[in-house]
């Protein structure tokens, strides 16, 4: 994968693992299930499956462990240097909400 790849998947997982933790749907030292997680998180029936794999791609990438059906963070998030995307999108049009967790 090329660097500016890399650093987008970086960002997304630095992203994804603030919403979860800003939003309490998986706080640090808790266990969640992938469906307590999506509850928390109000997210409709029909998108659950984005959250599926957002916890798949976190457990992959080794933010997150599973026991059973369980998951819970192995690294705290915060101990990641999350990377500066502005390579990435450069000169987006629009600001989106989660752009304040960009380091400057």
């Amino acid at each position: 994968m090329n660097t500016a790849l890399n650093e987008l998947e970086h960002l997304s997982l630095g992203v994804m693992a603030q919403v979860l933790l800003h939003s309490q749907a998986l706080p640090l030292q808790a266990w969640r299930t992938a469906e307590h997680i999506n509850q928390a998180l109000g997210t409709a029936a029909r998108h659950a499956w984005v959250v599926r794999r957002w916890l798949a791609a976190l457990t992959r990438a080794g933010l997150l462990h599973e026991e059973g059906k369980r998951l819970g963070w192995q690294v705290p998030p915060m101990t990641r240097k999350w990377v500066n995307c502005r390579a990435c999108m450069p000169h987006w049009a629009f600001q989106p909400a989660w752009r304040a967790c960009i380091p400057k």
